[in-house]
């Protein structure tokens, strides 16, 4: 879902690849707001956004849900899950790095810091109590045990950059 200037809502439409590239191609060449989200198909952890014809000024805020299941860590005393967001992505893929490149050919030019910010909600299935904790090494979370059937994480603090 995309929201542009908190004023249109834009939903998502599911397409055969090559066809959502070239109707997104085809909306840019002719001037119109265009919205293009992809999976890189040599990683599958990599999803790449594309929004075109942006008005001078205008924000843009996307929405991304998808359903994912976690590997189980072994070697620690409790049984163990991660799931990781990177909010460092350009690094991965700065062309100083020899043999690592944008993904899905993006022409994506390295930043030191960026604007825009991320929102994070992810709700954890309990799975009949065997998940009891949910934490995050890396940035500060609130988490809500109030359902019997999940957790509700989301970052405690607003505006987290992806830096």
């Amino acid at each position: 879902m995309a929201r542009i200037d908190d004023e249109r809502e834009i939903v998502a439409e599911l397409k055969e690849k090559k066809t959502a590239q070239q109707e997104y191609t085809q909306a840019i060449a002719q001037g119109h707001g265009a919205y293009l989200f992809e999976q890189d198909e040599d990683t599958n952890d990599i999803f790449v956004v594309s929004v075109g014809a942006l008005k001078p000024g205008s924000q843009c805020r996307i929405r991304i849900s998808y359903v994912s299941e976690l590997d189980l860590l072994h070697g620690s005393e409790k049984p163990t899950i991660r799931f990781v967001i990177p909010t460092t992505i350009a690094p991965r893929y700065s062309p100083a790095q020899k043999g690592i490149s944008s993904p899905s050919e993006t022409q994506t030019k390295y930043a030191e810091s960026v604007l825009y910010t991320i929102e994070f909600i992810c709700q954890v299935d309990k799975l009949d109590q065997h998940v009891v904790n949910v934490s995050s090494p890396s940035h500060p979370i609130k988490v809500d045990s109030s359902n019997e059937e999940t957790f509700l994480v989301a970052f405690s603090q607003q505006g987290i950059q992806l830096e």
